[in-house]
C-alpha cells in the first residue's frame, strides 16, 4: 500500500492550504505513476483513475479559491493599457 505524503489535502480546512497540498499530492501521485510506467515494474501500481479524480478536484476548487484569469491554465503575462504618443 502505498504512502502518500500530501494525501491529508481533504481534511484541510482552508480552502488554499486544500489548493496546495492537494497539487502536492497530484505531483506526487504522477510521479509514481510515470515511474511506475518508466520501470515497468508491478511493485507500485497506481491508478490512473485516481489521478483524474484528483485533477478534476483541483479544477474545482481552483474556480472557487483563485481569481479569475490565475491558475495552471493561465498564461501569466501582464499587459499594460499605457498608451504612449509617437
Amino acid at each position: 500500500m502505498a504512502v502518500w505524503q500530501y494525501n491529508d489535502w481533504i481534511t484541510q480546512s482552508d480552502q488554499t492550504t486544500r489548493l496546495t497540498r492537494l497539487r502536492l499530492h497530484i505531483a506526487e501521485v504522477s510521479e509514481k505513476l510515470l515511474g511506475f510506467k518508466r520501470n515497468n515494474a508491478a511493485h507500485f501500481p497506481v491508478d490512473q483513475d485516481y489521478l483524474k479524480q484528483l485533477m478534476a478536484h483541483e479544477s474545482a476548487l481552483s474556480a472557487a479559491v483563485e481569481p479569475s484569469g490565475v491558475g495552471r491554465n493561465a498564461i501569466g503575462v501582464a499587459r499594460s493599457r499605457a498608451k504612449f504618443r509617437r
